[in-house]
């Protein structure tokens, strides 16, 4: 199975790390031997050719290494500033993107957590108003009752006055037919009635 473009690179900067650690341990044997260190510089002048390897593999193809190959001189340390500055580009908009999706995410949650808590207190303060409505309507509808009743009562105490007035000038009435009465008889008796009547 064919390796991804992202696995075959992970592939040979593994390779490379694990070549570049074996040259810092080849030289660092060499620096701490300083025979060998002798040796080391004696064959980069050297030029005498040696005898080359040839492999065949299964294919036909044929692997050539050669032991003296000429190795340019180490090269000055790569500029990757340019590949610096792209990486952090792509990574400062990973970073937006990241931050805007956290965002995003940390609003629906807070839209639907505020909501579930406030569902409960949206129809209570619903019912609230609709049972103030209510004691409103009941108010007005009280005050109206009173007010009938009010001047119905007032028509009844007026009744029950001119009632009572007229049961009481019935009364007067007959208290002055029996007094006179009385006087009739006192004078016909002979008796004065008494001074003031």
């Amino acid at each position: 199975m064919p390796l991804s473009t992202a696995e075959r690179i992970a592939q040979l900067q593994a390779e490379a790390e694990a070549h570049r650690a074996h040259i810092a341990e080849r030289e660092g044997a060499r620096e701490r031997d300083p025979i060998a260190m002798a040796d080391y510089l004696r064959s980069e002048h050297d030029h005498i050719p040696k005898e080359n390897k040839v492999e065949r593999d299964a294919g036909g193809l044929l692997f050539r290494q050669q032991d003296n190959a000429l190795v340019s001189a180490p090269e000055a340390a790569a500029d990757w500033s340019t590949w610096q500055a792209w990486l952090d580009g792509h990574l400062n908009v990973l970073r937006a993107e990241m931050m805007e999706a956290v965002a995003e995410g940390m609003a629906e949650f807070a839209n639907e957590y505020i909501a579930e808590k406030l569902a409960p207190l949206q129809t209570e303060l619903t019912d609230l108003r609709r049972t103030l409505q209510e004691r409103d309507e009941r108010a007005v509808a009280i005050a109206e009752v009173k007010k009938q009743y009010a001047g119905e009562r007032a028509e009844r105490e007026a009744l029950a006055l001119a009632a009572a007035l007229t049961v009481r000038d019935a009364k007067i009435e007959k208290l002055e037919m029996q007094l006179g009465i009385l006087l009739r008889f006192l004078s016909l008796s002979g008796l004065e009635p008494p001074k003031g009547l």
